[in-house]
């Protein structure tokens, strides 16, 4: 067994070559340190040209076309709204097939006392103003959730407005009424969705929305007059709800949004926008969608009797759905919801 003298020999040992090996661990860890000042040193270069490159990509966006982009966002909602992709296609195809058309005013609408300049000239401004949304939507990055307020919703209110001037005997190509039939059933579909939105956003619409709908269908001689009230009124309640005269005073000061102390249609729209999107993407679509449907009217309202005996309760419901879809894209537009 070792001593206690020998275990102290063994200690003295070995902090002996501790104490020698000190200097060079010191010189080893300074060594280590200076390595590591110099590797540092040797990355910062290729850091700042990584930063750079990622900075770079950033801000680039790569040229894509607007089909490119839409294929892509319809592939998103394929996965979660199926509906919403085939009303895009299906409205879009509609459109192109009468985008070339050269609308007439028909025989049986210049019998009665009424220019229908009004109405084409508000249509092809809506179709103008479709066309330049799309050009816009299709130079940014389309994001999923607003699709149905940007793109979706438009579509379906351009292609109706078109489709009815066509039902009416503005043109006389009939050489996609399979499509037709579709996009009818998407209208009624999406008639019903207005209808749920109204009741979630606020039941008191659902009245002149219900009255407008019972009276255009009715056998009432007064019917569309009582048609255009019921509309009117229900557009000036969405649009004075989302954008109210104080909130449009606030927000809008420049005169040129007034008319005789009164916010604009087009005011208000502007609040309800920017407030819902932050931009004004929308403004000059929402602005013709409501005149073109308004002069739709208007027609009617002038020849009742000639354009009813002229055309079908289907397509009659139809002009209507056309008129729904509008007021969903204002009450959706105006919530704060994304829905």
């Amino acid at each position: 067994m070792a001593s206690i003298d020998d275990m102290t020999r063994l200690y003295q040992q070995i902090s002996s070559k501790l104490e020698a090996a000190s200097p060079m661990t010191e010189a080893l860890q300074r060594a280590v340190l200076q390595n590591h000042t110099f590797i540092t040193k040797m990355l910062l270069p290729y850091d700042a040209i990584a930063r750079q490159v990622e900075a770079l990509n950033r801000a680039i966006t790569p040229p894509s076309s607007f089909f490119i982009q839409m294929q892509s966002v319809l592939a998103q909602y394929e996965n979660s709204i199926p509906l919403l992709a085939k009303n895009f296609e299906i409205a879009s195809a509609v459109f192109d097939s009468i985008r070339a058309v050269d609308f007439r005013i028909p025989e049986y609408i210049s019998r009665f006392n009424y220019d229908c300049s009004p109405l084409l000239k508000a249509s092809n401004a809506l179709r103008d103003t479709y066309d330049s949304l799309l050009a816009t939507v299709a130079e940014r990055t389309v994001v999923p959730e607003i699709a149905p307020a940007v793109i979706i919703k438009p579509s379906l209110s351009t292609a109706g407005q078109f489709r009815t001037l066509r039902s009416l005997g503005f043109s006389e190509s009939h050489e996609h009424e399979p499509i037709d039939n579709d996009f009818n059933d998407v209208l009624t579909k999406d008639w019903d969705e207005t209808e749920r939105v109204v009741a979630e956003t606020e039941p008191l619409w659902l009245i002149p929305l219900k009255g407008a709908e019972e009276s255009f269908l009715s056998a009432n001689p007064e019917k569309v007059r009582h048609t255009i009230t019921s509309l009117r009124e229900l557009l000036t309640q969405i649009l004075h709800r989302f954008a109210p005269d104080d909130m449009v005073h606030e927000q809008l000061p420049e005169g040129k949004w007034y008319h005789e102390g009164k916010p604009t249609r087009r005011a208000r729209l502007m609040v309800i926008l920017t407030k819902k999107h932050g931009s004004d993407l929308l403004l000059d679509f929402l602005d013709k969608d409501i005149d073109a449907a308004l002069e739709m009217f208007e027609l009617f309202q002038q020849g009742t009797h000639e354009i009813v005996s002229n055309i079908s309760p289907a397509e009659l419901k139809f002009i209507l759905a056309r008129a729904k879809v509008l007021i969903g894209e204002l009450i959706v537009n105006g919530r704060s919801d994304t829905s």
